[in-house]
């Protein structure tokens, strides 16, 4: 016995059945907050182990990870506010060579931001980063762990 697929066939059965009933849901039944999102597969917690990865590996590709005017506070020696692609650059290149990233210790959510804690020669790290929508980082701030 032989199967014959009828594609036509069964590309109606889709159009007239399974699309308008998933239309219907994506559309029609969506919460109001979801309304004129895209669909993202953005996952703040895989970005900010990328971005610990890229400060682990001594990678400038760390700086793609931000925003265009994206802002940076580091209170690890002092106090410092870096703010664009140009500052975020130099601050790397010497971060990279001052302070190397060690160990991931620890990784949490909070809303949009993600605290990811990491070992150094001195000690433990606190880095806080906060994504925009696009998936970029728009501000992090780096320092000790709060208590």
């Amino acid at each position: 016995m032989s199967v014959e697929i009828r594609w036509d066939a069964e590309r109606s059965i889709f159009e007239r059945h399974i699309q308008p009933a998933f239309m219907e849901r994506a559309l029609i039944r969506l919460p109001f907050w979801q309304v004129g999102r895209t669909m993202s597969s953005f996952d703040p917690m895989a970005a900010a182990v990328d971005w610990l990865d890229a400060y682990r590996a001594n990678d400038l590709s760390i700086v793609d990870l931000y925003a265009p005017d994206a802002s940076l506070e580091c209170g690890c020696n002092g106090q410092a506010t870096v703010i664009g692609r140009a500052a975020l650059t130099e601050y790397w290149r010497q971060r990279f060579v001052e302070k190397p990233a060690g160990e991931l210790e620890g990784l949490q959510m909070d809303d949009r931001t993600v605290v990811v804690s990491y070992a150094v020669a001195e000690g433990l790290v606190q880095a806080r980063l906060n994504f925009n929508e696009a998936g970029a980082i728009v501000r992090s701030e780096c320092g000790p762990p709060r208590t």
